[in-house]
């Protein structure tokens, strides 16, 4: 019977996404708060959209029931911090107070998207097409699939990866954008970049580096100057760029000739 139903694409194209439902205190049964911002959701949408709140809002996850506490693990560092601080340090009976507080860490812009996905809008970045700019648009992905990773919502991280994808070919333009590049690359592959608990989008940036990177070393002075002081990428993200660029050169070339092929001699490859 499922063949011969029409193909919904209402919901996920978000054709039927009711502006009126999201944050609207009518029927609301929890307000979540980001810094002083606050959005007037339902406890079933977000447990059926987030595991993190799916866990979060179970009666059973409460101060007195730390080994509900346990699944947190499979959230970032950063969310079981949240988490642990706001039932144990607060003694925030989450699952049933009528607020939850997230804190200040984030941007309620980011937050208010992922909740818009979660009501079934399209997820589609704000960015004025009169300013325009390929960099604005990777960092708004890359702000938001941090806070869709920190609150685990797995659809909004597969519709920003899907628009990484799309976005990141644009490379011609950012071959010359130097600082702000370099930067963005940092934030997401670097040394003091945030523990992903999904790393699909740190997979993406690296795989793009790799395919990029003679173009970047050779017109980004910053993606240079970066890679010599070693602030661009972190040993992971290093060894496994430098492991797909050896598998692509081929391996009949000796460790010196790959090193002047990838124009790297600052990684103990002078002759």
């Amino acid at each position: 019977m499922a063949a011969n139903m029409p193909e919904d694409k209402g919901f996920v194209g978000g054709a039927n996404a009711d502006p009126a439902v999201f944050n609207n205190p009518q029927d609301s049964d929890i307000i979540l708060k980001v810094g002083e911002t606050q959005f007037y959701a339902h406890r079933v949408v977000l447990r059926m959209w987030s595991p993190f709140f799916k866990r979060a809002l179970n009666s059973q996850f409460s101060v007195e029931g730390p080994e509900g506490y346990g699944a947190a693990e499979e959230t970032s560092r950063y969310t079981a911090f949240i988490v642990q601080e706001m039932l144990i340090t607060e003694g925030v009976q989450v699952a049933k107070s009528a607020i939850f507080d997230l804190g200040d860490e984030d941007s309620p812009e980011n937050v208010e998207g992922m909740l818009k996905h979660m009501y079934g809008t399209t997820y589609m970045p704000s960015i004025p097409k009169s300013t325009f700019d390929c960099i604005d648009l990777l960092e708004q992905h890359v702000s938001a699939y941090t806070v869709a990773d920190k609150y685990d919502c797995p659809s909004m991280r597969i519709a920003i990866i899907a628009a990484v994808h799309s976005d990141i070919l644009v490379t011609e333009a950012l071959y010359h954008r130097d600082d702000r590049c370099a930067a963005l690359i940092a934030r997401v592959c670097g040394p003091e970049s945030p523990q992903l608990a999904d790393p699909t989008l740190r997979q993406v940036f690296m795989d793009w580096i790799s395919v990029s990177y003679r173009v970047f070393y050779l017109e980004n002075k910053a993606f240079r100057d970066s890679m010599v002081a070693g602030t661009l990428l972190d040993a992971q993200c290093l060894s496994l760029v430098l492991v797909k660029l050896s598998e692509d050169l081929g391996k009949g070339q000796n460790r010196s000739m790959r090193c002047k092929t990838l124009a790297i001699p600052e990684f103990g490859c002078d002759d």
